[in-house]
């Protein structure tokens, strides 16, 4: 018989088809944005209000993790879509826009403007432009949401994604509002990672980061995720054929190479105007805590909220996504500069 049976599609395919129909059920369009400079992005767009339907179904019918997970935030109607402020969401290293924020969708589209690009050199974002620092990924940010008509935004980033949204804040404090920061290494040195890279006998980052069988992805994850699944090499393996694929790791290892952060070349980092919140995982194996500190430190005493997540590592917003996403929300709302966060979420 012609045609393509369901067999020919891998598991990871199939979930990313059914993230992107997700997606679309909350009002966002993929849109590729080209910009000036050789860079062309693909972004997700908050372009349709659905916030007006109704959650969940009749009984019985089979729901997603992320629609689980919204339902547990709970289900406040949200403004008209003209009416709400931007949010625009950057993901970490080893991820794209579609599988990055896929427990915050339901969440933040019903009260805000989403916005969830991939970044250059993940998912279908890519340029021609010889540039490669995080400097620069930010500069994109900023010509995509002016591509768009959004003059003002707040900016949540986790991992390298982190790195973007701080840069994005400073050179563009007119454009960002609030900040959230998670997992990020905003303060790392030239030595971070000496440690990690140590333990795991490894001369290079891109080793960790950039996996190249299921070994080596079972290292990285491992190191991610605070109790990671058991999942079988097959899934394991088309993993890493969709997201760490031999055309793109070059370009990868590069954004590595040239990342200014953490570098021998780095100046002393600027501070920030804007409110922001710091999140991070306890058992964060990939940045440590210290790290954090350091942050809040170079934030001012009086500036960053923090939130130290117990239970979870590198990817708060997965492991504990709903109370992720009540503390930025809470952070995000009005007003919120003159309240102190939640004790049960924050950490002095």
């Amino acid at each position: 018989m012609g045609g393509c049976s369901v067999w020919d599609i891998s598991l990871v395919s199939y979930r990313m088809l059914r993230r992107r129909a997700f997606y679309r059920s909350r009002g966002l369009v993929s849109r590729i944005i080209r910009l000036e400079n050789g860079t062309s992005i693909r972004c997700w767009v908050h372009l349709r209000d659905v916030s007006h339907r109704k959650r969940g179904g009749k009984k019985g019918n089979h729901s997603t993790v992320e629609e689980r997970t919204t339902a547990a935030d709970g289900a406040a109607h949200g403004k008209p879509l003209s009416e709400r402020k931007a949010l625009l969401f950057l993901h970490g290293f080893g991820e794209d826009g579609t599988t990055g924020w896929r427990r915050q969708v339901a969440t933040f589209t019903k009260e805000y403007r989403v916005y969830i690009p991939d970044l250059i050199f993940f998912g279908s974002s890519s340029t021609t432009n010889q540039q490669r620092t995080e400097i620069f990924q930010a500069d994109c940010m900023h010509d995509m949401l002016v591509k768009l008509g959004i003059k003002e935004t707040h900016v949540v980033g986790t991992d390298y994604g982190g790195l973007v949204a701080f840069w994005l804040a400073h050179k563009y404090p007119e454009m960002v509002q609030k900040l959230v920061l998670c997992s990020t290494g905003v303060c790392m040195t030239p030595s971070t990672y000496e440690p990690l890279l140590k333990s795991q006998r490894m001369e290079r980052i891109d080793e960790i980061l950039l996996p190249t069988t299921t070994d080596c992805l079972k290292r990285l994850r491992s190191l991610l995720y605070s109790k990671p699944d058991n999942a079988p090499d097959f899934f394991l393996q088309q993993l890493l054929e969709v997201f760490y694929n031999v055309s793109m790791r070059p370009r990868r290892a590069q954004l590595l190479e040239k990342q200014v952060i953490g570098s021998q070349d780095c100046r002393p980092l600027p501070p920030l105007r804007q409110e922001v919140l710091i999140i991070w995982g306890r058992e964060d194996k990939l940045l440590k805590l210290d790290l954090m500190y350091k942050l809040k430190q170079h934030l001012g005493p009086n500036n960053p909220q923090v939130a130290i997540l117990d239970g979870c590592g590198h990817v708060p917003q997965v492991e504990k996504a709903t109370h992720f996403n009540a503390i930025v929300t809470e952070f995000l709302a009005e007003g919120s500069s003159d309240a102190e966060m939640s004790p049960k979420f924050s950490v002095a």
